[in-house]
């Protein structure tokens, strides 16, 4: 999970800056000595505005499943990043300190700027990450489903917060659970009837000094795992997910699963 956090507050970082980046070679030469520089430092705000608008919106579609707090970590991140990298431009192309960067800035257009770098770590946090699962039709409701139909929903714990995610299908379920984390057991993972499944493993993760390559893993059924009714204490909460409202709505959805298989004589 802090890999993927760390992943989208990187490439939202790196829109952002690359639009900036790219905008200053025509405000530079063009506006600035037509207009001067608060003049042309405001023209340009809109356009930022709206590259934030819309690289904050693209992070929370990408990541439907990261609650209100992870793309705000996310953004905090991407912050980080931004003003570390606009005073390191400032100090190789102009020799200047972080000090007299700052003081350079105009009062007006630097206020703008200021209050345009909040807009930019709240962003991601603002949008409906939620939007983009679709919700099921058939005999899958919100309370779960009234018969226990074959479908390749994924149920999956995280057991450093105990928050349980529910996903589509298994493509779903493994995009999102990064495979370091899969391996150092900070996911479990159980079918759509609550059965146990094992993440195998067809290229392990690497360590390459200070980068992480994640592995490449699939999920198959599990041998001996601990079905997700016996599981069923360790998870601390239900993720928002469009096929169950509550941790007592999965608990009906395994008992119905478990009552509608064939019993052996």
């Amino acid at each position: 999970m802090v890999m993927r956090i760390l992943k989208a507050g990187l490439i939202y970082f790196l829109l952002v800056f690359g639009a900036g980046f790219a905008l200053a070679f025509i405000r530079i030469p063009f506006l600035v000595p037509a207009f001067g520089v608060r003049t042309a430092e405001l023209m340009e705000m809109p356009v930022m505005l709206a590259v934030i608008a819309w690289a904050s919106r693209r992070l929370a579609r990408t990541h439907p499943s990261f609650p209100r707090g992870e793309r705000l970590a996310a953004g905090m991140l991407a912050l980080a990043l931004l003003v570390a990298a606009e005073l390191g431009v400032a100090y190789f192309l102009g020799a200047r300190s972080p000090g007299e960067y700052l003081a350079s800035r105009d009062p007006v257009s630097g206020g703008a700027y200021l209050a345009s770098l909040v807009f930019f770590v709240l962003a991601p946090a603002v949008w409906n990450g939620r939007a983009k699962p679709k919700p099921p039709s058939g005999p899958m409701a919100i309370h779960g489903a009234s018969l226990c139909p074959a479908t390749p929903m994924i149920f999956a714990l995280a057991t450093d917060d105990r928050s349980l995610r529910v996903f589509e299908d298994p493509a779903s379920a493994v995009a999102y659970c990064e495979g370091i984390d899969v391996e150092e057991g900070g996911w479990l993972f159980w079918d759509a009837q609550g059965d146990a499944l094992d993440a195998v493993f067809s290229k392990p993760s690497e360590r390459v000094r200070s980068w992480v390559l994640s592995g490449i893993y699939s999920l198959h059924p599990s041998a001996g795992g601990k079905d997700l009714l016996g599981s069923i204490s360790r998870v601390g909460y239900v993720e928002h997910n469009p096929y169950f409202e509550s941790l007592d709505a999965v608990v009906a959805h395994l008992l119905r699963c478990k009552q509608a298989r064939p019993h052996d004589p």
